[in-house]
């Protein structure tokens, strides 16, 4: 309606004071009867927008059902379902976007339930107030999942019982497993015993102490177990032959000895990664023997200090990233040196953790360390007490490549181009201003080496 015709409506533009004539009677009329026209017409012309609109409306139904994507092979609707499926299933909403497509249409939602692969994976986080309904979630989501392997987190405490018997009826499909649940809920898994053959990745974040040895005898009846992650503690049995075959594994939650460690790199013959936390030097029931093993990938710290003795007893000729704990001023430097001599390693990830109080006696020592891993190409340098300085800034300026006097450039580390600083607490305030030398230094500008540095 335009303000016109609203004006129209609201007022009435013949009202006056005046005596009509019969002649103002007749142009009355003819007024009011060309309004009343013109209000059918407004009507009229109502009823034609909202036909309009609906035309519009259906012609774009029309033009969607002749959209290619109506005509792809349901087997390919269903692919592209599945590379639509969440990155990160730990992510809030994550089921929603696996369950989206079958909201969208009838043919969608067919396509969608009848896709195993969209049904593989599912995080259960389970409180007595959502056991029922994540009871009635998982029992929806595997039994789509056809005959696929399948991924599964689980949290919860003993209420968990109900679903962990229900997903051992599927243990023969397992593929990676993650129980974040009691240690002794974890019996259960027994009756898994001999049926993980599809089993590849395994995780358990239960409750600290050590583990039952059924717990270990499940691992030997998953030959397909290569990656293994444990926040228990578990007493390595070298006789057995249940690690030889895992490749990943990170044990770097509970603390174990020097002893304990070498039984697990004796017994997992395999390993290419490990994560562990070393506090106690005993190297009980172990002859100091220097035995080699294929790591490639290792992090290995203690409460605070590094176990050197560890590294007396260990030759890794193929170690590519080695991360350290904190290197102190009494630091046994030699034993350390020849480890990495004996090794002769291509190191070319090197971390460790920077000690409260540092000096020229602290940077000489890192000097001489870096001096035997000539191909490192990534250093990070970790600092995590509080209330103190990152340094003096001198260790940043003996990384730094010098121009010598006859133009040659002097470089600690040849193919270093990465540098990377850690800060463990807030209250840490790093040297800004030997960083910025570090980096803006002539030396890296002229080697063109360093191509990246960051601060976490």
């Amino acid at each position: 309606m335009t303000t016109e015709q609203f004006s129209h409506r609201s007022v009435d533009p013949l009202s006056s004071n005046r005596i009509q004539s019969p002649r103002d009677a007749l142009i009355r009329g003819a007024y009011w009867e060309t309004h009343s026209r013109i209000s059918r017409l407004d009507a009229q012309i109502d009823n034609l927008l909202l036909q309009r609109r609906g035309l519009c409306n259906y012609r774009q139904v029309l033009s969607t059902l002749l959209s290619p994507v109506h005509f792809l092979p349901s087997e390919l609707l269903g692919e592209i379902f599945r590379h639509c499926l969440p990155q990160d299933y730990d992510e809030s909403g994550a089921h929603k976007a696996v369950m989206l497509p079958s909201h969208i249409c009838k043919h969608w939602r067919d396509v969608a339930l009848s896709t195993p692969a969209l049904w593989t994976t599912i995080i259960l986080r389970v409180t007595d107030d959502t056991l029922e309904s994540r009871m009635a979630l998982v029992t929806d989501w595997f039994s789509r999942s056809g005959n696929l392997p399948l991924s599964f987190t689980l949290k919860g405490q003993e209420n968990v019982l109900p679903i962990l018997a229900f997903l051992l009826q599927y243990c023969t499909r397992w593929q990676y497993i993650n129980f974040s649940i009691p240690l002794e809920t974890l019996r259960c898994l027994e009756a898994a015993k001999g049926h993980l053959q599809r089993l590849e990745t395994m995780q358990i974040n239960a409750v600290h102490g050590n583990s039952p040895s059924w717990v270990e005898q499940i691992f030997k009846s998953a030959p397909r177990l290569r990656n293994v992650s444990l926040s228990c503690r578990f007493l390595w049995n070298g006789s057995n032959g249940s690690w030889a075959h895992l490749t990943e594994l990170d044990a770097g939650h509970e603390s174990y000895t020097v002893g304990d460690c070498l039984t697990l790199l004796q017994t997992a013959r395999n390993l290419q990664e490990l994560r562990i936390a070393i506090d106690g030097e005993v190297v009980e029931g172990h002859p100091r023997l220097v035995f080699s093993h294929p790591l490639v990938c290792l992090h290995v710290h203690g409460t605070r200090r590094v176990p050197w003795v560890f590294f007396d007893c260990i030759t890794l000729p193929n170690i590519r990233d080695l991360s350290v704990g904190e290197i102190c001023f009494d630091s046994p430097l030699p034993q350390f040196i020849s480890f990495l001599t004996r090794s002769s390693p291509l190191l070319r990830h090197f971390s460790f953790k920077v000690p409260a109080e540092v000096g020229g006696v602290w940077d000489d020592m890192v000097v001489q360390i870096l001096q035997h891993t000539p191909s490192l190409h990534s250093l990070c340098l970790a600092y995590t007490w509080p209330y103190s300085r990152c340094g003096g800034g001198s260790i940043f300026k003996r990384l730094s490549p010098q121009i010598l006097d006859n133009g040659e450039v002097d470089c600690l580390i040849p193919k270093l181009n990465s540098i990377s600083i850690q800060l463990g607490h807030q209250l840490r305030i790093p040297n800004y201003e030997a960083l910025k030398n570090m980096v803006l230094s002539p030396g890296w500008t002229t080697t063109r080496s360093l191509q990246r540095w960051n601060m976490r």
